[in-house]
């Protein structure tokens, strides 16, 4: 789900092409209305690297509305890495 003009390393969905504002994840709904359940659904997959994350996430959503996401969605990964800590201070 790449858009042709995503750069390869980044995962981006090719539902969120709108120039309006976009739903986050956890505001998108099932057919009964049940909203995604984020923070539960994220949680099994943050040791892997965010273009894995987002895919997971991408993949369960989609699952979860039934495969038609009936809104853009934004979905955004960040992977901070460790400061070094500098020992002798």
């Amino acid at each position: 789900m790449r858009p042709k003009n995503a750069s390869r390393g980044r995962s981006t969905c090719s539902s969120c092409n709108s120039a309006g504002s976009s739903t986050s994840a956890a505001g998108t709904g099932d057919r009964n209305g049940a909203f995604y359940p984020f923070v539960e659904r994220a949680a099994q997959w943050t040791d892997h690297p965010p273009e894995a994350l987002l895919h997971h996430i991408e993949r369960d959503l989609l699952a979860h509305t039934g495969g038609h996401l009936g809104d853009d969605v934004a979905l955004l990964a960040i992977h901070r890495a460790p400061i070094p800590h500098r020992s002798g201070r």
